[in-house]
């Protein structure tokens, strides 16, 4: 009996996907187990693989489309099977409201969705054109109109009776002119990052703690403990690596920190999974670093390393970008001295991390050149209160300003 395979839904947060590329093609055997196409969530590229056996009869969703989760992409069936055609017509549910609305015919509307079903926007525009059909203008006008993109049922006229003149479209043109603008379509990473940005300044007040740490210390270690540690290990250690180790370190010592604000509640996680922000084309994702306070130095260098050239590549696995517990964002290296992030909800806080600059500071009275970065914590308040954040970023000062500590555990 032919099957119908759905676009899976391959995290809590995902709502459509899009399709990479299939593995088969038309009338190819698939056996279960096999990798049968490859997807876009709005966190990573994965490849799915067919849950049963068969010849691939049909793909609905071609390559570069993107659809809803559980919407049918492809059919599989036996190989002597025939797949019937309904005489039913293929729709949205949004769709068939709209036409009955409208009064239309859905029978009549052309469909471009998958497997030629008709969507909101195929009724849409077929009420536009027979809206279009109904309006009087001239000859010129319409072939101005069509050139210029312009639909003609948007015009005023201004002719005898109402009638829409060549002058009416010139006025519309000019006017669209001085409105111009490049847009640009969000990936179905930005728009995830637009929902769940917007999401969290509209429900998480949130709050921000800034303070400046003497680096200087640690630019020494650095350059004392890189050439033996690439040595040894295989591995540059960086600023960014340093700080991580500092942040996990630091949220053992601030449980109240690691947590997440779910159903009114707050959950003090027991692992420390540290997010690492990492720009990609399109958007930005977050590799999770396990049990990073657990980690010595020099593997979590290895892991941060081997996570951020994943997602670069887009070869991150779902496992890669779950469980984080808190996140650093670093825009130092970008030459940013500081900024607030917000807070990727359910988590309670954000850590900002700012470029390390040589400022002059003030020890034991006398004044001296140092490297300083600033350090920001974005939190949310229903979670956390000031003092709270405040130790978090007083412990973390501590670590990064005696980095022997970091070396020691």
């Amino acid at each position: 009996m032919a099957s119908e395979i759905i676009m899976p839904k391959l995290g809590e947060t995902m709502e459509e996907g899009l399709i990479l590329k299939w593995h088969k093609e038309e009338g190819e055997e698939v056996r279960k187990g096999e990798v049968l196409f490859e997807v876009e969530t709005d966190k990573v590229a994965m490849e799915v693989e067919a849950t049963e056996s068969g010849i691939l009869k049909k793909i609905l969703v071609k390559e570069g489309e993107r659809v809803p989760v559980f919407t049918p992409i492809a059919i599989i069936a036996s190989p002597d099977e025939v797949l019937k055609e309904e005489g039913r017509v293929l729709a949205s549910p949004r769709a068939k409201a709209l036409a009955k609305e409208l009064g239309i015919d859905i029978s009549m509307v052309k469909g471009s969705g998958p497997g030629g079903r008709i969507t909101e926007m195929d009724v849409r525009r077929f009420a536009e054109e027979m809206k279009r059909e109904e309006v009087k203008a001239t000859p010129l006008a319409r072939r101005l109109a069509e050139q210029y993109g312009i639909p003609i049922s948007d015009l005023k006229g201004t002719g005898p009776g109402g009638r829409i003149t060549k002058e009416d479209v010139e006025r519309a043109v000019a006017e669209r002119v001085e409105e111009r603008a490049r847009i640009v379509e969000l990936s179905g990473m930005r728009r995830t990052i637009a929902e769940r940005m917007s999401l969290s300044k509209r429900t998480i007040p949130h709050f921000y703690l800034t303070v400046d740490v003497d680096m200087e210390e640690i630019v020494r270690m650095r350059e004392q403990i890189m050439p033996d540690m690439e040595r040894m290990f295989g591995v540059k250690v960086s600023f960014n690596d340093i700080v991580v180790k500092a942040v996990a370190l630091a949220l053992k010592l601030n449980p109240s920190i690691n947590a997440h604000f779910e159903e009114g509640k707050v959950k003090q996680v027991e692992a420390i999974n540290v997010g690492i922000a990492v720009a990609v084309e399109g958007g930005l994702v977050v590799p999770v670093i396990k049990d990073a306070d657990r980690k010595p130095l020099s593997e979590l260098a290895k892991e941060i390393r081997t996570l951020v050239e994943k997602a670069r590549t887009g070869m991150l696995r779902l496992e890669d970008v779950s469980g984080g517990t808190f996140t650093v964002s670093n825009l130092g290296m970008y030459g940013v001295d500081e900024f607030s992030a917000i807070i990727n909800p359910p988590q309670v806080a954000i850590l900002a991390v700012g470029a390390i600059t040589k400022r002059p500071l003030v020890l034991e009275g006398q004044v001296l050149p140092r490297h300083v970065a600033t350090f920001t914590l974005s939190c949310d308040h229903r979670a956390v209160d000031g003092v709270q954040g405040a130790t978090f970023l007083k412990d973390l000062k501590l670590l990064l300003e005696k980095p022997h500590l970091l070396i020691a555990v």
